[in-house]
């Protein structure tokens, strides 16, 4: 079983920029989707995946700018 963080930003060229922070970390292309229509981000997570490395990929999203609350 895999889980999912999800984060909702302002504007279609911050997720590009998150997609491309992300993609830098090493994480692969295929557990990376966009929203464009919504602005959201989302990073599929193995079940195996440690607590540290959830809040790495949460502050990942966050990265470079604020998610807005959903």
């Amino acid at each position: 079983m895999t889980a999912a963080v999800v984060a909702t930003y302002n504007d279609v060229t911050t997720i590009k920029n998150v997609e491309d922070d992300l993609r830098s970390t090493g994480i692969p292309m295929e557990e990376i989707r966009l929203d464009n229509d919504h602005f959201k981000v989302r990073v599929t997570i193995p079940d195996a995946t440690k607590a540290e490395d959830i809040c790495f990929f949460r502050f990942c999203l966050a990265a470079g700018s604020k998610p807005r609350p959903e």
